[in-house]
Parts: structure tokens; C-alpha cells; sequence
């Protein structure tokens, strides 16, 4: 199993304690707090090399080909961007070189985003959640509420974060476990 961020337990299990008097209100307000809290995917950020004594000029490289910045004495200020030796070059002009370079991570981001399709495992998450039993987790620790009217033991809020660590431990395996080919997503 994945380890899941101890925020993202303690979250869900405050969630818990706050949420309403069902088990389904409960499990959406421990995702909805731990969520933000659990690693994700992105795109890798370009890697810019200047080359020494070089001011005017960046480049990084990449399997789409090499991204450069670059700016010259008529170009009145603006810099330029561009990738080259790819299957599909493209470029454009900025005005700074922080914009360039901004301009240049779109368009690596645009293409390798461009490849993904909505993962397989966001539907074992959906099929994970939807077949999880609240009520079964919850009472397997033998819990017993009187609506509302107590306030949590420590061992209860304990038992809280629990059910919320395994809650939350079977939605991340499904997410980040089991993505298609085989792969983790743990780096």
C-alpha cells in the first residue's frame, strides 16, 4: 500500500468529526479535506541551461527536441522561443524572457498533456469508492454514535483517523497504484 501524508489523514478524520450524522456525508468530507493533501502527477518543469557568457540565450532539452529563448540587439526587447528538431517545431516572441520561457512550458505541457487520456485508474478510484461500505469500516471498530449528542474520545478520534487512513489508503491504491501498464506513481 502507498503511504498516505499523515495531513491527509489528520484532515479527513477533523472532516469526520465536523461532517453530518451519515456515513456518506462523513466519507465525502474526509475525501474533500484529504485530497489537496495527496500527491499528484504534473508536468516535469523545463530545465533551462544558459550557456556561459550568454545573457541573451536559454535552451533545454527534451524528446520533443530543444527548447530554446533568445533574444538580439534588434529585437527592441522582445525574446523569442522555439523547439526544434521534433516532429512538430513550432515558436513564438514574448515580451521578456520569463514569458518566453513561460510560452515554451505551455507548449511542452500542451504536448505531452496532449498524449494522456482520462486514466483508467480515476475509474478504479470511482469503483472503489462506490463500493465502499462506510458503515461495514466503521463498524468493524465497533463504533456506535447516538446522533450527534457525544463528544468523540480521544480512542474515538483515534479510531476516526483510522477509518479515515483506510478510507483513504484504498482510494489512493486504486489512483496511484494500479495505473494502467503497472506503474506507480510514487516519485
Amino acid at each position: 500500500m502507498t503511504t498516505i501524508p499523515q495531513e491527509a489523514v489528520k484532515a479527513a478524520a477533523a472532516a469526520i468529526r465536523r461532517a453530518g450524522d451519515t456515513y456518506t456525508e462523513m466519507a465525502q468530507a474526509a475525501l474533500t479535506a484529504a485530497l489537496p493533501h495527496l500527491p499528484g502527477v504534473g508536468v516535469k518543469k523545463l530545465a533551462w541551461i544558459r550557456p556561459p557568457l550568454s545573457d541573451t540565450l536559454s535552451r533545454c532539452d527534451t524528446d520533443f527536441g530543444t527548447y530554446r529563448t533568445w533574444t538580439h540587439d534588434e529585437a527592441n526587447g522582445k525574446w523569442f522561443w522555439s523547439v526544434e528538431g521534433g516532429w512538430n517545431e513550432a515558436n513564438g516572441e514574448a515580451l521578456n524572457e520569463e514569458a518566453a520561457k513561460a510560452a515554451a512550458q505551455a507548449d511542452y505541457s500542451a504536448r505531452i498533456l496532449s498524449a494522456l487520456e482520462p486514466s483508467a485508474a480515476r475509474e478504479l478510484a470511482l469503483e472503489q469508492i462506490r463500493s465502499f461500505n462506510p458503515r461495514e469500516e466503521v463498524e468493524a471498530y465497533e463504533f456506535r454514535g447516538d446522533n450527534g449528542d457525544y463528544t468523540p474520545s480521544e480512542a474515538e478520534k483515534v479510531m476516526l483517523e483510522d477509518f479515515a487512513a483506510g478510507l483513504l489508503g484504498r482510494v489512493q491504491d486504486a489512483v496511484f497504484s494500479r495505473t494502467p501498464g503497472g506503474s506507480t506513481n510514487d516519485e
